[in-house]
């Protein structure tokens, strides 16, 4: 019931007289029919220039409308980085199939016989050369860039890692379908899927989060089995003799520790788990009561962890709901066991074993049986609250125990909290690589090298991808000022600032345009085609010449902020 437009083509850059032919053209009027030698006139790039005139009755027509913008706006992050000098300092077919695989798996991330379809109708194929490239060609390419990792990851570490700075390491997964991959074992899945065979994979990362460097396991490995080989290869391959690295309590086993501590200039940031914190409290060594004047609290227990520190922080707000979670969680088990206990009252189940498997079917769903305390017989169910195991847990709501190498002459306890708590930036990491924008599954691939070059290409595409996000960040929903929220209390629940505040109450950049989401963004770009236009003439044939559409203002402040990536 509205009328609608659509833009097929624009024509601005047209000289006036022509856009007046056009136009009468199109309103079906006599115009004067071009001259052949005016119309078989060059333009600057080699094409046929636009007539003078037009037929009557024979508008432009559109052969191709090529997707553009995003193509556009991922090689010049790329351009703007300098990734084509780092996978390789000579242009060749292989570098350039490369970065349309990148550039493919931030825009479409698909299979690689889906990638060959998809970009022959896009402008990748004429921005990089690849008129008569198939999916064997990117086969070949995926092997060529295998063997080029090492050096490409390097040259990312020059660039991101400092010797004396710090470096976040982190394992996670992904779950296959099917089998035939080498690398493809049960394990524990990340990803939540039980019964799934999966591949583990590492990510290390500089301090803000951007990927250096990324290594492929089997599904069955530990987050402490593949810790050593990525200290191995700071030292070894990145030459760094003085580094920190973060890692999670996974990592950090005694084991490591050890082999850490022979290794002078390394340091690390971890922390310890549930199970060694609860077992200092319980010796004495650390008091919750101090808490009530404090969130952070640094102690030494040289018998149990010598030449380590330990710095305990509690955090009020994550206290508070991790207590409401227990106790709506055990009304929830209240609720199941009640209705067992009246089966069992009323006689509809009865039997020992009957009864204990009716409760161990529901129970574990709430992960909560270590608070309560059974009672069952052949004929009879009671239930009662461990209280003590209760109140033991509630102590320690809120409290996270970080441990490091490194003493007070070099760092202070609160920087040491703002370290760890940077692995927030490899999680964010695995969320866009995994799910939120890159979707790394299905790998598609079953030979070991295939499957590594592949996840590699995941890395190198976030990587593009983080720079991108972090220019935009004025024109969408994301705190600018994010990495000032802990300057004051590191342990703290961090609140957003005044100016992240005003844009969502606004919903406008300063520069006055509609505030989004990135993908909501970067789908704008999706407008800006490149056209081939086709003018039909008087006696002579055909000429045709590239329109591409113009960008709106939004558009084009997204674009200039592209130029501020050099800075980051």
């Amino acid at each position: 019931g509205k009328v609608k437009k659509k833009t097929l083509a624009n024509l601005s850059h047209l000289p006036d007289n022509v856009i007046e032919l056009i136009r009468k053209a199109l309103k079906g009027e006599d115009v004067q029919s071009p001259t052949l030698e005016a119309s078989q006139r060059q333009s600057a790039d080699g094409a046929a220039a636009p007539p003078q005139a037009l037929l009557p009755g024979f508008p432009p027509t559109i052969n191709d409308n090529l997707i553009h913008g995003q193509v556009m706006v991922a090689l010049k992050v790329i351009r703007e980085l300098g990734l084509e000098e780092i996978i390789s300092s000579n242009e060749c077919q292989e570098r350039n199939l490369v970065l349309a695989m990148i550039v493919n798996r931030i825009i479409r991330p698909k299979s690689k016989l889906s990638t060959v379809s998809w970009w022959k109708t896009t402008t990748l194929v004429d921005e990089l050369g690849l008129e008569d490239a198939d999916e064997d060609d990117l086969y070949a390419a995926m092997d060529w860039l295998y063997q080029k990792q090492g050096s490409i990851e390097t040259k990312l570490a020059q660039r991101h890692l400092e010797e004396g700075g710090s470096a976040i390491y982190d394992l996670s997964s992904s779950y296959l379908e099917g089998g035939g991959c080498e690398l493809a074992m049960y394990g524990y899945s990340r990803d939540k899927k039980r019964g799934k065979v999966q591949i583990n994979f590492g990510l290390l990362t500089d301090r803000q989060g951007r990927p250096v460097s990324i290594e492929v396991y089997p599904g069955n490995i530990t987050d402490s089995i593949s810790f050593c080989p990525v200290v191995e290869k700071i030292r070894n391959e990145f030459n760094l003799n003085k580094l920190i690295i973060v890692g999670d309590s996974g990592m950090m086993v005694s084991k490591n520790i050890e082999i850490l501590k022979g290794m002078k200039g390394i340091d690390w940031i971890s922390a310890l788990k549930t199970i060694s914190i609860k077992s200092l409290v319980k010796d004495n060594i650390v008091q919750p009561s101090l808490f009530d004047e404090r969130n952070i609290l640094e102690i030494h227990a040289p018998d149990d962890y010598p030449g380590e520190r330990l710095i305990f922080c509690r955090n009020p707000a994550l206290a508070k709901k991790r207590t409401e979670v227990r106790l709506k969680l055990l009304e929830k088990t209240d609720e199941v066991l009640e209705k067992i206990k009246k089966r069992v009252d009323t006689g509809r189940l009865k039997g020992q074993d009957k009864i204990s498997l009716a409760i161990d079917r529901v129970i574990d769903n709430f992960k909560m049986k270590k608070h309560f305390i059974l009672e069952i017989t052949n004929t009879s169910f009671i239930y009662t609250h461990n209280l003590q195991s209760i109140n033991s847990e509630n102590i320690l709501d809120g409290i996270y125990l970080i441990i490091t190498s490194l003493n007070n002459d070099t760092i202070r306890s609160d920087d040491v909290v703002r370290e760890y708590k940077n692995l927030k930036n490899v999680e964010r990491s695995f969320r866009s690589i995994k799910m939120k924008d890159l979707h790394i599954r299905p790998i598609y691939h079953y030979e070991f090298k295939r499957v590594k070059t592949h996840f590699f290409i995941c890395m190198l595409a976030y990587y593009v991808l983080w720079h991108l996000k972090e220019a935009w960040r004025p024109l969408i929903f994301t705190d600018e000022e994010s990495n000032l929220k802990d300057k004051n209390n590191p342990v703290t629940t961090a609140k957003q600032s005044d100016s992240a505040i005003k844009k969502l109450n606004i919903k406008k950049s300063i520069h006055g345009f509609d505030l989004s989401n990135f993908k909501c963004l970067f789908a704008r770009f999706g407008t800006i085609t490149k056209s081939i236009v086709e003018l039909k003439l008087v006696n002579i044939p055909p000429i045709t010449y590239k329109v591409q559409s113009e960008m709106d203002a939004h558009q084009a402040k997204a674009f200039e902020l592209l130029d501020t990536i050099k800075t980051l």
